[in-house]
């Protein structure tokens, strides 16, 4: 009997084991999972600020085009120089339109992710062995955690 009650001790020692090895693969899985769904989400908000970017350069290009006259004959105007004036003027014209499109076009997601990259860049030059002599690693550490919070000095 007591070989029986030694095998089902460890019968139940190794069901345990597995049962643990389920949890831990199955919080893993998990945690994947949160990881992935928050990179679709990151990306997804990205996608949108790049449509918004070339939406806006495309409204910027059009108010330059709209202030150009398209006639081949009447293209432009020449001062004294040679200089074709009534391109330039419109122009200019259209210049605070772009300036507003372009200037105030917000992209919180891809100055994240810009800081993300800057802040890496950073954690790779702390490893470079002159930073380690000059023992300047806690000034890199400094540094990418200012990019990541969006702090730029």
């Amino acid at each position: 009997m007591n070989d029986i009650t030694a095998l089902e001790q460890e019968i139940h020692e190794l069901k345990l084991l597995c049962a643990d090895a389920r949890q831990r693969k199955l919080y893993k899985l998990i945690i994947s999972a949160s990881v992935t769904e928050a990179l679709i989400k990151a990306l997804e908000t990205l996608a949108a600020e790049n449509t918004a970017l070339k939406v806006a350069a495309k409204a910027a290009f059009d108010e330059m085009s709209d202030h150009h006259d398209h006639d081949d004959d009447r293209l432009f105007t020449y001062d004294a120089d040679g200089v074709a004036m009534d391109a330039l003027i419109r122009l200019y014209d259209a210049e605070f339109t772009v300036e507003q499109l372009l200037l105030n076009m917000k992209t919180p997601a891809t100055d994240v992710f810009l800081d993300e990259a800057r802040a890496q860049g950073v954690e790779m030059l702390r490893e470079h062995p002159a930073i380690k002599i000059c023992s300047l690693t806690h000034v890199c550490d400094e540094f990418a955690a200012q990019l990541r919070k969006g702090v730029q000095s």
